[in-house]
């Protein structure tokens, strides 16, 4: 105090003095010298520094905003001052301001994950899915390495019926990610819904030669990827192929078994049914199992309804 009392523009002792007053929890106190150590010497940093502290320990909001503005000021290309500005301006509740702030963070240092998921995320507060979407857009063309993003919005553009735009995607991903074991099945499904049955067949056929993904999980892909008028129907002769296929990679005897069998027994051709479930599940089923389905098998005639029997003896 009797530096103070000599010299009342003695910002360093303001400052000292304020941060004891911190240190103590007297937060009026604090504030008061460090407002004075500010106004003595407004273009030091460690002051504006301390007296934004103080501003988020009190939660006051817009002189924090205001402060973090002047150290800006002094210092513009402190990336990190316009992150906490940012982030006093969400806590103000100035959504529009803090993406006006990251766009500032953007012009500097380029477009990075982290400025542009939260920009999507402020844009969806404001309740426009249009600049969210771009701000995802921006990111995924920016970090093509980064597939999730293209996938995120490949996924939301398909659900829209937007095939355009969700195929530019899928194709950015293919581009960058070539060996990835899933956008073989992403485009099957892309072409499938843009009635291109004959491409939907080719990717799907060239995802299921991915060692990376299991022959359970192609069966139930496979299952999944027509409906059984579709199998059965107009598309059978591609499931049937794709099916055949899978029986040279599938290292899972009875899920093969199981399903090819349930295929055959469809197609009514129950001999072809029974050799198959044999041979494969021989050694993972009882005698007394096999020989109920053999039995099954050669007393039914070819009608339809016949088929859940003939799996019920099986399971």
């Amino acid at each position: 105090h009797q530096l103070l009392d000599s010299n009342a523009q003695n910002a360093a002792a303001y400052y000292g003095i304020g941060q004891i007053k911190l240190d103590s929890r007297e937060l009026d106190s604090a504030l008061a010298c460090m407002q004075k150590a500010v106004q003595a010497d407004p273009q030091n940093r460690w002051y504006l520094l301390e007296l934004a502290n103080i501003y988020e320990k009190r939660h006051e909001q817009k002189p924090l905003v205001e402060t973090w503005e002047r150290l800006i000021q002094i210092q513009p290309d402190n990336i990190d001052y316009y992150y906490e500005m940012a982030n006093a301006q969400i806590m103000a509740e100035d959504l529009e301001g803090a993406i006006v702030t990251l766009n500032k963070v953007e012009k500097k240092v380029g477009v990075t994950e982290m400025v542009s998921v939260q920009k999507q995320k402020l844009w969806e507060a404001l309740g426009d899915d249009k600049k969210a979407i771009e701000e995802v857009d921006r990111l995924a063309k920016a970090l093509p390495q980064e597939k999730k993003y293209s996938a995120i919005l490949a996924e939301m553009y398909m659900k829209q019926q937007n095939f355009k735009k969700a195929k530019e995607y899928y194709d950015l991903i293919l581009t960058h990610h070539p060996d990835d074991e899933y956008i073989h099945i992403s485009l099957a499904n892309y072409y499938k819904q843009t009635a291109q049955p004959d491409k939907a067949y080719e990717e799907l056929k060239q995802g299921f030669r991915s060692p990376a993904i299991d022959s359970k999980s192609k069966l139930q892909i496979l299952g999944a990827f027509y409906t059984n008028e579709e199998f059965y129907g107009e598309y059978s002769k591609y499931a049937f192929s794709l099916l055949d296929q899978l029986m040279e990679q599938c290292e899972d005897s009875t899920t093969y078994a199981l399903f090819y069998g349930d295929v055959l027994m469809r197609q009514e051709k129950y001999e072809e049914a029974y050799t198959v479930m044999n041979e494969i599940m021989n050694g993972e089923t009882s005698q007394v199992q096999n020989a109920a389905l053999l039995a099954a098998l050669s007393t039914k005639s070819a009608k339809a309804e016949t088929t859940e029997e003939i799996a019920g003896c099986a399971a």
